[in-house]
């Protein structure tokens, strides 16, 4: 007897979190697939416009010149934000009048693409002339299985969560590409010899950093307008 009584409260005890469960991943499961996709194209994130930014580059290794040259990065795009999926997820008591929903997220493919401009102001020490060339192409930076972590916080009698946290925890791989097939096709500009090491490492790092200063900024807003809209059921509590 005492065998059956303690078999079904287990049994009710694993319902009940079954049961548990599946509301938060059907909860979770709305905002990203239904409400965050509309929120993110409401706020043109679908193709997001990233920051221009220019560094200059030094050569001496020249006897004769000196070769300066400046970088410029610009029309550059982000794509990716609209498809998230959902991770593992689970629902705690934070406090006695509150309750939070932890879960992790995956953006399969992130990708940042630029326009760069190379220009080379040439000195000719032995004239007065100098000579302006350049040199147009692309870079592209692609992430894939972007891992994250959100929580959501509400009152235990309330069914209206709020963002309190986005975390960005990893990636699974980075793939990263200079792009040489010229904006401008000009054999002038061709021939001009790019300093590949000097502009893809600064290239990269602030790529990426443009990615996290959209998922921390414009991202985690539509994220918050998603929350938002839907409200989470309460039967169970």
């Amino acid at each position: 007897m005492l065998f059956i009584s303690v078999f079904l409260l287990i049994f009710a005890f694993s319902s009940a979190y079954t049961e548990d469960q599946t509301d938060i991943n059907k909860y979770i499961d709305e905002i990203l697939s239904v409400h965050l996709p509309r929120h993110v194209k409401n706020a043109d994130l679908d193709v997001y416009e990233v920051p221009d930014f220019y560094f200059n580059v030094r050569d001496n290794s020249a006897s004769n010149d000196v070769f300066v040259g400046n970088v410029t990065f610009y029309r550059g795009n982000l794509t990716g934000l609209s498809v998230v999926h959902r991770g593992f997820c689970q629902r705690s008591l934070t406090s006695t009048d509150s309750f939070s929903i932890i879960c992790n997220i995956v953006l399969p493919r992130i990708d940042v693409r630029y326009r760069i401009r190379y220009e080379v102001l040439h000195e000719h020490s032995s004239s007065y002339k100098d000579l302006e060339r350049k040199r147009e192409f692309f870079g592209d930076i692609s992430v894939r299985n972007v891992e994250a972590q959100i929580e959501l916080k509400a009152p235990v009698d309330g069914d209206q969560l709020t963002v309190t946290n986005l975390l960005l925890l990893g990636e699974e791989e980075v793939r990263k590409r200079l792009d040489f097939s010229d904006v401008n096709k000009n054999g002038f500009y061709n021939h001009l010899p790019i300093p590949i090491r000097e502009i893809s490492t600064p290239f990269f790092k602030s790529s990426y950093y443009a990615f996290e200063q959209a998922l921390y900024g414009s991202f985690r807003n539509a994220l918050e307008r998603a929350v938002a809209s839907v409200s989470y059921p309460l039967e169970h509590y």
